[in-house]
């Protein structure tokens, strides 16, 4: 639970039960995105290597991604060494907005740092930097695949060009989903701006992009989306067959 725009957050689940330390719980949540963004790059990447670069340097490649793996883990750790009093910087946020939940008094409810600004920006520069990356490889294969090229047949361009935009929508529209809302938290916190039902609205909306993923690869990928729609079907077809038949009794 989050109480934005404060950087308190209310940890629940085994890690918390196991009496995990809280900056280790949100170093992770932090490290799962990261790897996101990665393996959507790679993704991206993988495509680009194979069609435009022709099989470059394996060597280079893995390079490439620990760098951006390695960075993105490490570039968020300055927010974590500093030490802080949770109790009294609890008091402080409820003083300055006093109408926080109860919830925010509980023992699970931790200030992660005080110092916003700074993680502000270095998830600024992060999100700048793999963004750049991740618009960079999908453009250029796309660039690539409309042109006429000697290499390819036009059957086999068309295919490709189908899977790459297929995979662009995939990955486009529940990153979104996800995207949003974090964007929309960090004006938030910037601003000093607090409404819990606005944080739990966004968590919900956040929540929601596996439900997205899972409906844009059926739509995307006829095998899938002819499987569904026989399953739908059967599925259908054997409740109307256990509905009960009304029987009709002549006079």
């Amino acid at each position: 639970m989050m109480f934005i725009p404060s950087t308190a957050v209310g940890f629940m689940g085994w890690l918390e039960e196991w009496k995990v330390n809280y900056k280790i719980q949100s170093y992770l949540i932090q490290v799962h995105f990261v790897l996101l963004s990665n393996c959507i790059l790679m993704l991206f990447e993988d495509r680009y290597d194979v069609l435009v670069a022709q099989n470059s340097s394996k060597r280079k490649r893995v390079i490439y991604h620990l760098i951006n793996l390695i960075f993105g883990c490490c570039i968020i750790l300055p927010i974590y060494f500093e030490k802080i009093d949770n109790d009294k910087e609890r008091m402080m946020i409820s003083a300055k907005y006093p109408e926080m939940p109860p919830r925010f008094f509980e023992k699970q409810t931790h200030v992660v740092t005080t110092q916003t600004n700074l993680a502000i920006i270095l998830v600024f520069i992060e999100t700048i930097l793999m963004t750049s990356q991740l618009l960079y490889f999908p453009i250029h294969t796309i660039f690539y695949l409309t042109k006429k090229s000697s290499q390819l047949s036009e059957h086999t361009r068309e295919m490709q060009l189908r899977f790459v935009i297929s995979l662009i929508l995939q990955v486009c529209i529940p990153v979104t989903v996800l995207a949003l809302p974090i964007m929309f938290n960090i004006v938030v916190i910037y601003l000093g701006i607090h409404n819990q039902i606005m944080n739990n609205t966004t968590l919900l909306i956040m929540s929601t992009h596996g439900f997205f993923a899972s409906l844009c690869v059926i739509y995307n990928h006829e095998p899938y989306r002819k499987f569904t729609i026989r399953l739908f079907l059967c599925l259908t077809n054997r409740i109307e067959i256990e509905k009960p038949k009304s029987t009709i009794i002549r006079f």
